[in-house]
């Protein structure tokens, strides 16, 4: 009888062993689920930032187009003269003023 108990002894140690095991791989790997889901959810959020921020560089881009544009367009003699006509009330040499009084 005695080496029944023994028997006993070993399995009751063994399936405690086995328990301890099976519940610290357990704890391992919810916390792994945990970690890859967290890590996932910052994934997607940090993607949705770098496309909307991707949008914005092609925007500026556009803007910063117009703009170089409108720059060329400012420096040309066509631009110069039609500001000195309509806003300074400047002619060419060659021209002749007639003003009308609406009186």
């Amino acid at each position: 009888m005695p080496d029944r108990k023994k028997v006993k002894k070993e399995k009751t140690k063994r399936s405690g062993t086995s328990r301890f095991v099976a519940v610290i791989l357990l704890a391992l790997s919810v916390c792994v689920v945990v970690n890859v889901a967290i890590q996932l959810n910052t994934y997607v959020l940090l993607r949705g930032q770098v496309e909307d921020l991707e949008k914005q560089i092609e925007e500026e881009k556009q803007k910063k187009e117009e703009y170089s544009n409108q720059m060329e367009y400012y420096s040309t003699d066509e631009y110069i003269e039609k500001i000195a006509r309509e806003q300074l009330g400047l002619v060419m040499p060659d021209e002749i003023v007639f003003k009308v009084d609406n009186n």
